[in-house]
């Protein structure tokens, strides 16, 4: 590509802030409720989050900078520096509607810098090129000697290689201020993208609403009328649906800028690549109005990058100044338009928000109001655009190879079998023989612009001057054209506006090459000139190590003898499966079941197939077998009785044909045994429909079929019982439900049911015997489990509450009342009413597999033996739902539930605390030690059974030998501490059961009597806690005179 159309393409990436607009449509007006817009968001195409476009403009940035520093390395660092800086003042021009006069200055400037990057370079940039020249000569010399496991990495080599000459071709200050504001331009975008998420991480109550919308990052998307409307009283949410007013309209102008100058980047980038697959989806997903207005806006895009185009032309023409300045007025008036435009977004997604059919049908309204203005101004704009820029119209701009695999290559295959010869035992050219050389393969470009394509696809190889330009398959075709090895077929259009599909045509290639597409304009017109970036193309050998003609599906094993039907072995799902390796002999990448289209070979004309009989023959001649269609039917020449019974086996044998004419043919197939039989008239049993209940035993049930349907089924097949009978069930083909033969009775037939088995349908078998088949359908089974039913509450055991006691259940040890533990539960026969009806019911017909869970969030116990015993951790109001549950196949299912409140356990847990009648007590010696439980007998805990628990269990009465623990049976404790403004003085036994004065400690002569306060604070883990008590430990000053 010449280095002036670079210098024009890099205007055209200094685009004006072309924001989208959402046209106007009319939305349903009956809004349904947030629930059911939600699923329907959810059942769109991928989202676009912020998240992934940063990602892509981040990997795109830094695949363009790799490429501008290599660039730069080569140039006078300060003459790529004032480059780089007249390219943002130049930016900041254009954005900030600069004056004819500054446009044409900062383009003289440009021109100056251009020059001297050039003039630094020149020297660098020859050398740099010889040097890559003869790597390339070097490759190329090894990629002709290399053997095929080499040949495909020196190609990838070759085509890093060759890429880096390309670029080095390009590495001019053109290229280099191309580069330089194309990463400006992402990263504006990826800055835009920032202050958005900021402003919204910012913006949390709607009190921050003006800081909001008056953001640098939002106060352009935003409309004063609209943000009335979605902060009115109608909106729950306010600050959502603003936001997502907000992102509705900033998503869809982020995403048209991304998708437009990607197709710029002329490189392929993987990230992007995902990201417009991504952008692809959510446009899908959007309505038909949407898709249509993204459409424009990118479309409008690619006006404004061709009147840019023009202005730069213009700006260095005097006697078209008065174009340029058109151009410049066009450029406003977008820039202006856009911004009111931007405001009349809407997406879908808000109606999360707008709840309301009134406020939805204001807000439409008024946008509808609002566009509807601008329409006129829209078609003059676009008029403008169309007299500026047609001389560009269609003219590409940058077309991109898309890889298809991971190492960028394209393969073409030449397909080798193993014949007799009388040279060496794997030697090709003399045993492996080519059959077939795959010379055409489609491979993927992207084009820019996308109206470009339709120039594209008038290329016909026959007259290939219908087409505007000269395709060919090298960049240095004029040098070295590898175009006479690789040609180009034909090219189509792809899925999306802008892929073309190019059928390059390899057969003149014996070796691997470097390749890239080049097109040359036919006119005068040499800017035009352009080409992709290179891939390698590949020629692998593959070798043939079997054919076999076969099918993956079921194979028949009966004919029927009416003779109506033969069984063709050429149906459908029938086809060739081929192993090939990279190796002759079998080693190398062996693939295996490949069929010629994988291989992208046609099967006719390389292989063959032909019918037979294996050995066994065709015994009573009682078949007929077609060898080159594969149809076997019965023998009509025969008599039905002598036909009847008789087996026979087909093979199949492929030969492949050697481009030389040489044949082989590969091992036989053997197809399945096939009987002759009669198949008699279906029969559908008439009995009344097989009801049945699921069963979790292990042994199958059986459900006998009716005494008529077992005899007009024996009668037809002309036998007295089933004993010699085969039966398979073709429904339901998961198995689980059979027909069968009644265990222990050859004469009756059953429809057998496995073990933890549901089932709703027909079930459908075929019965052979006595040489006849018959199809029988025994309609309407249902094994199902039970219906839910209701668990009703046991008289007398339910309080006028609703509730339910719970059992304090007590273990003893040592003595018939002495307590060591207790339990609180409930068995569940004792509160369910109907629980002995439902369990002998569950019993009789469903095997006794149910059981009693405790489910749900409120679970708080666990069930052994259908009785519930609650959790230690357990609330004071347990409540818990108690469900019976059975299992089919991998799914629980609760077919009876009850949800059971019972009453506190604090109400059922009491226990007495008795303060006693003194309140102090007074030391009758400084070193006396006061125990509580003597000092104040009469101060007692006692548990609901009124058996004193602290401060000194009653050994009789409980197994624990300490006061903590007695108290821990229910889930107590007695706190204890000291206070008072002398509690330094005094210290608490470890186990809180007396108190003293400190050891060691020296007091004399004390001005007043040393006392201390014992609060005791007792803990429960239900209800409320008695309330603290204190007692008062006095030691009378004298006692230390």
């Amino acid at each position: 590509m010449k280095r002036k159309f670079v210098k024009v393409m890099f205007f055209g990436a200094l685009a004006l802030s072309t924001v989208t607009y959402v046209g106007c449509k009319d939305y349903d007006d009956d809004v349904k409720g947030l629930q059911e817009q939600i699923d329907n968001i959810n059942q769109k195409g991928a989202d676009v989050t912020t998240e992934a476009m940063t990602t892509a403009i981040k990997s795109a940035i830094a695949g363009l900078q790799s490429q501008l520093d290599a660039i730069a390395s080569k140039a006078d660092k300060t003459a790529v520096e004032e480059l780089k800086s007249t390219v943002r003042d130049l930016q900041t021009a254009v954005d900030g509607k600069a004056s004819q006069a500054d446009l044409t200055a900062l383009s003289g400037k440009l021109t100056e810098a251009i020059d001297k990057v050039n003039t630094s370079i020149d020297s660098k940039v020859g050398a740099a090129k010889d040097e890559l020249q003869a790597k390339i000569d070097k490759l190329q010399e090894d990629l002709e000697n290399a053997d095929q496991d080499a040949a495909a990495a020196v190609a990838a080599e070759l085509v890093k290689v060759r890429q880096e000459l390309k670029d080095l071709n390009d590495a001019t200050g053109e290229k280099l201020a191309d580069l330089s504001d194309k990463i400006e331009q992402l990263q504006s975008l990826e800055s835009r993208i920032e202050d958005l998420e900021a402003a919204n991480e910012n913006f949390v109550t709607i009190n921050q609403l003006n800081d909001y919308m008056n953001s640098a990052a939002v106060k352009k998307y935003v409309d004063d009328v609209l943000v009335d409307y979605l902060t009115s009283d109608e909106v729950t949410d306010k600050v959502g649906a603003v936001q997502e007013y907000v992102d509705g309209q900033f998503k869809t102008e982020i995403l048209a800028k991304i998708s437009t100058t990607y197709l710029s980047l002329g490189t392929y980038n993987e990230d992007m690549e995902a990201l417009q697959q991504q952008i692809s989806k959510f446009v899908d997903s959007q309505s038909t109005e949407y898709k249509k207005i993204f459409t424009d806006i990118t479309s409008l895009q690619e006006y404004k990058t061709d009147v840019l185009e023009v202005l730069v032309k213009s700006l260095s023409d005097d006697n078209t100044i008065a174009k340029a300045n058109k151009c410049a007025e066009v450029l406003g008036d977008i820039e202006s338009l856009s911004d009111e435009l931007a405001k009349c977004a809407k997406t879908d997604d808000l109606k999360n928000y707008v709840k309301s059919s009134e406020l939805n049908g204001k807000i439409d309204a008024h946008l509808k109001d609002k566009f509807a203005g601008y329409d006129s101004k829209i078609e003059d704009i676009e008029g403008s655009i169309s007299d500026l820029t047609s001389e560009l119209t269609n003219m590409v701009k940058s077309i991109v190879y898309i890889p298809e695999s991971v190492d960028r290559s394209v393969s073409f295959n030449t397909l080798y079998a193993k014949f007799s010869g009388t040279g060496g035992e794997n030697e090709i050219g003399v045993n492996w023989l080519p059959v077939v050389s795959v010379n055409r393969v489609q491979v993927k470009f992207r084009v820019s612009p996308a109206s470009a394509v339709t120039e594209l696809v008038k290329y016909d190889k026959a007259n290939p001057e219908a087409c505007r330009y000269n395709v060919n398959t090298d960049y240095q075709a004029l040098t070295r054209a590898s175009g006479e090895f690789f040609t180009i077929s034909k090219i189509e259009k792809g899925a999306e506006d802008n892929i073309i599909l190019v059928t390059l045509d390899a057969g003149q290639a014996v070796k691997n090459y470097a390749i890239a597409l080049t097109l040359i304009d036919r006119g005068d017109k040499p800017l035009n000139n352009i080409s992709s970036d290179y891939f390698a193309a590949v020629k692998k050998n593959k070798f043939i190590q079997s054919v076999a003609w076969t099918t993956s599906g079921t194979m028949p094993t009966v004919l029927n003898n009416d003779g109506a039907t033969p069984i063709d072995y050429k149906a459908e799902g029938y086809g060739y499966k081929i192993t090939v390796s990279d190796e002759t002999d079998g080693s190398g990448n062996p693939q295996s079941d490949l069929t010629p289209e994988d291989l992208q070979i046609p099967a006719s004309g390389i292989f063959e197939v032909a019918f037979a009989f294996n050995a066994s023959g065709n015994p009573s001649n009682a078949f007929s077998l077609s060898a080159t269609d594969g149809k076997l039917s019965v023998n009509k020449a025969i008599d039905d009785a002598t036909r009847l019974g008789n087996s026979c086996t087909i093979t199949s044998t492929v030969t492949v044909n050697a481009l030389d004419a040489s044949t082989k043919s590969y091992d036989p197939t053997s197809f399945s045994e096939v009987t002759i039989k009669s198949e008699l008239a279906d029969y559908t049993a008439s009995n009344t429909s097989i009801i049945g209940a699921w069963s979790g035993n292990s042994t199958p049930k059986e459900y006998l079929l009716a005494d008529e349907d077992i005899t007009a089924i024996l009668t037809a097949l002309g036998v007295a019982d089933f004993s010699t009978a085969s039966i398979t069930t073709s429904t339901p083909a998961a198995g689980g439900v059979t027909l069968a033969v009644q265990t222990a009775h050859n004469d009756k037939l059953v429809v057998k049911v496995s073990e933890s088995t549901i089932y709703e349908d027909d079930v459908v078998a075929s019965i052979s015997a006595n040489n006849k088949t018959i199809k029988v359908t025994v309609p309407g089974v249902k094994i199902a489990i039970p219906e839910k039913f209701d668990l009703s509450e046991a008289g007398g055991m339910w309080n006028p509450d609703g509730t339910v006691n719970l059992v304090v259940e007590p273990t003893y040890n040592g003595g018939a009342e002495k307590l060591q533990s207790i339990k609180l539960t409930r068995e569940f026969s004792q509160i369910i009413g109907n629980y002995a009806t439902v369990s002998v019911a569950l019993g009789e017909n469903y095997d006794d597999e149910f059981t009693y869970e405790v489910t749900g969030s409120d679970a708080q116990g666990e069930v052994a033996a259908n009785k519930l015993t609650v959790a230690t951790n357990a609330t004071d109001n347990v409540t818990v739902t108690m469900s019976v549950t059975c299992t089919a196949g991998a799914t629980s299912y609760v077919v009876a539930s009850k949800t059971i409140n019972f009453a506190p356990i604090s109400s059922l847990l009491t226990s007495t605390l008795v303060e006693g009648t003194d309140a102090e007590h007074t030391a009758a010696t400084k070193g006396e030690v006061v125990t509580f439980s003597t000092t104040f007998a009469d101060f007692t805990w006692s548990d609901r059974r009124g058996k004193v628990m602290w401060p000194a269990p009653d050994a009789t009465y409980f197994y624990p030998a300490t006061a903590a623990d007695a108290l821990a049976i229910y889930g107590y404790s007695m706190e204890v501490k000291l206070s008072g403004d002398m509690k330094d003085y005094f210290e608490l036994a470890d186990d809180k059961t007396t108190v003293k004065i400190k050891s060691g400690l020296t007091i004399q002569a004390p001005a007043s009597d040393i006392s201390v306060n014992v609060v005791f604070t007792p803990n429960v883990m239900w209800g409320e806690a008695p309330a603290p008590v204190t007692k008062r430990i006095i030691f009378p000053k004298e006692l230390f005179n």
